[in-house]
């Protein structure tokens, strides 16, 4: 990515209880595009800098905080972090790490955060995830599809409630949406499969969440691995 694919260098906020890898995500973005501002132990330790930021009259800039979980981690301790994060970070972008996929915590990055990655990741597809997230994107693995499988049942209970209650069914077109989004393709590469311009693509998308009852695209794709991805639709070569 270059300089100049944004105004401003990306101002970056690491929060990790382990200092070999919260080091090692520091010396990642040393470079023309990243400004790591703060790297932190805990949450707490962003408490106390914002307190001191504040009584200097200066806020923390902050465009994205990557926060480390730990593995069994209470799930509510880490949407109380999430909010914390958000109450003295407002406006910025969080992405979850994690050395495996924790099946609480995605459910919980799903509504309260905007990207979940394994902190094994290499420094290309790191910064390659921070670019899109701030470009509005959601990302998480693709390993994330074995969880959702596992905890089908919810999913399904949805969809016989959208039924019984008379909803409009998913069109064609939308269940081809929602496949590609269970792959975790942008917009832009939906568009390019299916035909279509980005700006279908979206009223796509808007017309799925609102069928689903859901509130953004990361949920809406969740509910795609197990209800639509898994019948294996295809793209078809029908135009809209």
């Amino acid at each position: 990515m270059s300089k100049d694919t944004y105004k401003n260098i990306i101002n970056v906020c690491i929060i990790e209880k382990n200092t070999f890898i919260r080091k090692g995500l520091e010396s990642f973005l040393e470079n023309d595009c990243y400004e790591v501002f703060a790297e932190l132990q805990s949450v707490q330790e962003l408490v106390n800098l914002g307190k001191s930021k504040t009584s200097h009259g200066a806020e923390c800039p902050c465009d994205v905080c990557l926060l480390g979980t730990s593995l069994g981690e209470d799930t509510k301790e880490i949407e109380e972090n999430l909010a914390t994060i958000k109450r003295y970070l407002p406006g910025t972008h969080i992405i979850i790490l994690s050395s495996k996929l924790d099946e609480g915590v995605v459910y919980t990055f799903s509504k309260h955060a905007d990207g979940y990655i394994l902190n094994d990741i290499s420094a290309e597809a790191l910064m390659r995830s921070i670019d899109l997230v701030m470009l509005g994107e959601k990302i998480f693995p693709t390993a994330m599809a074995d969880i959702i499988s596992r905890t089908k049942q919810p999913w399904e209970r949805r969809v016989n409630v959208l039924h019984r209650n008379g909803r409009n069914s998913l069109s064609r077109r939308e269940e081809q949406v929602l496949s590609c989004l269970a792959n975790g393709d942008s917009n832009k590469v939906i568009a390019n499969n299916l035909a279509i311009t980005d700006a279908t693509v979206k009223v796509h998308l808007k017309a799925i969440l609102r069928k689903l009852s859901v509130s953004n695209r990361t949920q809406a794709a969740l509910w795609a691995v197990s209800n639509v991805h898994n019948r294996n639709s295809s793209i078809a070569n029908d135009r809209n």
